[in-house]
């Protein structure tokens, strides 16, 4: 997968280093940007929640593959967008109650079979790229709680 064309992995390339060999936008017309769309992720926080005074966070750094964005909101839920235009796709909600952040998610691709990987809490969770339902045949409809069969004996 081509970096440049796609920021396929976190920190957009294997050195993590966030540089793309784009050369569209230099030193000259940097100045001349416009937004071009935005996208708030945080638009299904519920008012009671905003009223709290209690803030969510966003530390995930999207992703994109095949003009396709894909990141989480601060409730943590799955998130794809056209690159275009900025459009959702879709949006995979975890239905959780766990509080954390994320550092981001994860794209994998056998042929046909292309996924996004990502945590909530303590399950990983499978979720198809092209329209954001779970991977029922990856661990128990989707979800791997990574505790599992880890020891509970501290003396260990």
């Amino acid at each position: 997968m081509e970096t440049g064309v796609n920021y396929p992995v976190y920190g957009g390339n294997k050195a993590r280093n966030r540089y793309s060999p784009l050369e569209q936008i230099n030193r000259d017309n940097v100045k001349n940007l416009e937004v071009a769309w935005m996208y708030n992720a945080a638009s299904d926080i519920e008012d009671e929640d905003k009223s709290s005074g209690w803030t969510r966070q966003i530390q995930c750094q999207p992703i994109v593959v095949d003009g396709v964005l894909y990141g989480t909101t601060p409730e943590l839920k799955l998130f794809a967008l056209n690159t275009s235009a900025g459009e959702q796709l879709w949006k995979y909600d975890p239905l959780n109650d766990v509080v954390n952040v994320n550092r981001g998610v994860v794209y994998w691709e056998n042929k046909d079979d292309k996924r996004i990987l990502y945590t909530v809490g303590s399950n990983l969770y499978a979720i198809r790229a092209i329209n954001g339902e779970p991977v029922y045949d990856f661990g128990k409809n989707g979800i791997v709680d990574l505790h599992k069969g880890l020891s509970t004996n501290l003396e260990n």
